[in-house]
């Protein structure tokens, strides 16, 4: 990783935090904030039939046909017979927790896709015309931060003050952060068997990041950080329980921006790797839930092989030399 140069991120390439899929700037997905049901958008057709045509209805049709871009994804288990599926996002899931990974975790995952690469839609669904928070559309329709990079459009049917959550182009999966991919990224996975603490661990260093900071150089930047209401630790409360290890943990991320040059810092990606995941399965287990939890090992091998560093975290108690001890510095 170089720290020092100027980047050009035009072909910079970063790491989707899901599937690790590479990318630039110019390559990701963005998710309007504005999206209509099959229903909806039926009704409307409906109640504009006319039997003469004039330039008011022509003009209408056109406005539907645009909106019917923006036409929302369908639940898999939809039964509509005009089903609009999230292909790569449900596959990605598959194995990794299946629908309620991204339907729970994700309010507008089914919100539709502005893809710059697929030029016959792209300068329909984006506005040129508009600026929000001092920032303008260049020519080619993105808007840029002061140093060149992409961080969003402006979808037609939005207000441009709302925030634009930018997707991975493989996997559709949300990029974690507004600028995700403008600094080197560096991937850290907590791993620890069943019940060593790793989701208290990384609560706790999330809660006090900011103050980690302090005479480091670095200034907390875009961050999602947030923590599970049901993680929270309180005092004179009972610790958080494990990891469930059915459902992929959403990866947690932050920008950290050089005191004395904004333009320059670092990403850093946490994984909480549930450590059911960690063991072999049970040779007990029916075929169907054994392959499951093979999958979904597979996926973690994928998160440790491309970590930039491991935290492993041990209860000593969980450890037999140190739990059947009957002395302190015996550890017969």
């Amino acid at each position: 990783m170089d720290f020092t140069t100027s980047p050009d991120y035009d072909t910079q390439k970063f790491k989707c935090p899901y599937c690790f899929f590479e990318m630039t700037h110019k390559d990701v997905l963005f998710r309007a904030n504005t999206g209509f049901t099959a229903e909806e958008l039926e009704e409307e057709d409906d109640s504009g039939f006319t039997m003469v045509s004039s330039n008011a209805d022509r003009r209408k049709d056109q406005d539907l046909e645009i909106k019917r871009l923006f036409r929302r994804y369908d639940d898999e288990s939809s039964f509509s017979s005009d089903k609009k599926l999230d292909e790569p996002l449900i596959d990605f899931w598959k194995s990794c927790g299946g629908s309620s990974g991204y339907v729970n975790a994700d309010p507008k995952w089914d919100y539709p896709h502005i893809d710059p690469k697929d030029q016959s839609t792209f300068q329909q669904m984006i506005r040129m015309d508009t600026q929000a928070g001092g920032q303008t559309p260049g020519p080619d329709g993105f808007v840029r931060d002061s140093d060149g990079f992409i961080l969003r459009v402006f979808d037609r049917f939005s207000n441009s003050a709302l925030p634009m959550t930018r997707l991975c182009p493989h996997c559709h999966n949300p990029l974690p952060l507004p600028d995700y991919g403008k600094f080197p990224v560096i991937f850290i996975g907590v791993v620890g068997i069943t019940s060593a603490g790793k989701t208290v661990y990384i609560n706790q260093v999330l809660t006090h990041f900011t103050t980690f900071m302090y005479h480091s150089g670095y200034v907390l930047g875009p961050a999602a950080l947030n923590v599970n209401k049901n993680e929270v630790v309180r005092q004179n409360a009972p610790l958080p329980s494990s990891t469930d290890d059915k459902v992929m943990r959403r990866p947690l991320a932050a920008s950290l921006h050089r005191e004395d040059d904004p333009s320059r810092g670092i990403t850093i990606v946490f994984y909480d790797i549930a450590g059911e995941n960690c063991v072999p399965p049970d040779e007990n287990l029916p075929p169907d839930t054994k392959q499951k939890k093979l999958d979904r090992q597979a996926i973690i091998g994928q998160f440790i092989s491309h970590c930039d560093g491991l935290i492993f975290l041990i209860d000593p108690n969980q450890v037999p030399v140190f739990s059947q001890s009957d002395e302190p510095g015996s550890y017969s």
